[in-house]
């Protein structure tokens, strides 16, 4: 029983209706799953790992003030800061996944001044690093005195009675560890105005971001090392003096929102391919574009898989390999090989290639995802304006050769009934024996 073509048109639109939501479906929850902190084993190990190490750490500078007496008290800033800090980075191995790492190694020198007329008790308060795992090599000297027991999150009498415009210098060292991230909380000085102040960061690697460079500062690389410098006078600050470590959690980021958007990717091919096969004029039964979807979307699932245990590029390319492997196993026996390779093949490596790209490059993203979707669009719409659809495959009658793959013969049609033997004029020819002589 033969269907009308709007029974047919139907068909295809729900079809593919069914495969792009099924697939955005699909695509979403994966797209939950890829993060560093997402509820997966990975995120567990992650959240182990910090646990014990230590995670994005953020320091705060002490707090110093001066009593006069049991109810009056006074905070001061320091006249000059100095801060000399060593980040050295690298990965730290927890079973089967490495997870960027730093040590922190700190020395400080604050000058603190009494700029009252009478003189003071000087008492100092040292919160513990956030997210710090561990805190070792803690030290404080007041005046080139260590100070005995010094505790941190508590308030403690330095045992110095400052008198009016004196200055002593106290000195500090510190180290902890982390893993991508570390600010020294310069803001926590805002509204104050902070005489001198200057931090050397010292960075073993030059893959990294400051957190804030509004700061004047000066930044040195030589050997794959880094330099930094904040040198500023008479400020008032609401930024942090810090570094962000290009690591895996922007590899997340980008493959997460890359999934996010990866159902726009699957309706331009699902679109594309069905528009060019009937340009070639290729009838492709509805289900049999299910394997081309899935072919898709398995790409973004393997990288979003990948990418948890590989580096960005490396996870790409072995997540390119596998969809293209499960392309030639599986499309060309359902097509036709003819169509897989010389149109479905091209478009799916533009999609998969193009559309990864758009979302690793880090600047003229917009006008790039613009450009990228408007080449699709001409590219589908270029062959419509001289198309009759009408009269395309998917539409027609005539279903003989479906699933036959290109380059084999069809099927026969099979004779009509009750026809016989041909004839000629009208009048049957018979066969005679000719006699036989001797």
């Amino acid at each position: 029983m033969q269907s009308s073509p709007g029974h047919r048109v139907l068909t295809h639109l729900l079809w593919f209706g069914v495969l792009l939501i099924g697939s955005a479906v699909v695509l979403w929850f994966a797209a939950l799953r890829v993060g560093q902190n997402a509820p997966t084993s990975y995120g567990a190990e992650r959240t182990t790992f910090e646990e014990n190490w230590g995670g994005s750490i953020e320091q705060p500078l002490p707090e110093f003030w001066l009593m006069y007496d049991a109810l009056s008290r006074r905070n001061v800033v320091p006249t000059r800061t100095t801060v000399d800090i060593t980040l050295d980075h690298g990965t730290r191995r927890q079973g089967w996944l490495d997870f960027q790492a730093y040590t922190l190694t700190q020395t400080a020198r604050f000058d603190v001044t009494n700029p009252d007329d009478a003189p003071g008790r000087l008492w100092l308060r040292l919160d513990r690093p956030g997210a710090s795992a561990l805190v070792y090599d803690y030290t404080v000297a007041v005046g080139g005195v260590p100070v005995a027991g010094p505790r941190l999150g508590d308030a403690m009498d330095l045992g110095i009675d400052l008198e009016p415009g004196a200055t002593v210098p106290i000195a500090m060292t510190l180290s902890t560890n982390g893993t991508d991230r570390y600010a020294l909380l310069l803001s926590q000085w805002r509204g104050a105005l902070v005489p001198n102040f200057t931090a050397t960061l010292h960075v073993d690697t030059d893959q990294f971001a400051l957190l804030r460079y509004g700061l004047p500062h000066t930044r040195t690389n030589e050997g794959g090392r880094s330099t930094v410098v904040f040198d500023v006078h008479e400020f008032s600050a609401e930024q942090d003096v810090g570094v962000q470590f290009v690591t895996g959690s922007q590899d997340f980021d980008r493959v997460h929102e890359l999934l996010q958007q990866s159902p726009a990717a699957v309706a331009l091919l699902l679109l594309g391919s069905f528009v060019w096969s009937q340009v070639r004029q290729k009838r492709v039964p509805p289900l049999r574009w299910a394997y081309l979807v899935m072919v898709h979307c398995f790409y973004f699932l393997f990288l979003g898989y990948l990418v948890r245990y590989l580096s960005l590029g490396p996870a790409v390319a072995v997540s390119l390999f596998l969809s293209l492997g499960s392309f030639a196993v599986t499309v060309p026996a359902a097509v036709g090989y003819r169509l897989a390779w010389r149109t479905l093949f091209p478009i799916l490596l533009a999609l998969t290639a193009g559309y990864t790209a758009l979302y690793l490059i880090p600047v003229f993203k917009g006008i790039a995802v613009l450009s990228f979707f408007f080449a699709g669009f001409m590219a589908i719409v270029a062959p419509l304006a001289r198309a009759d659809v009408g009269k395309w495959p998917a539409w027609c009658d005539d279903d003989d050769d479906l699933g036959v793959p290109e380059g084999e013969a069809p099927r026969p049609a099979a004779p009509a009934a009750g026809a016989g033997a041909p004839r000629t004029g009208g009048q049957s020819i018979a066969t005679t024996s000719a006699p036989t002589h001797a």
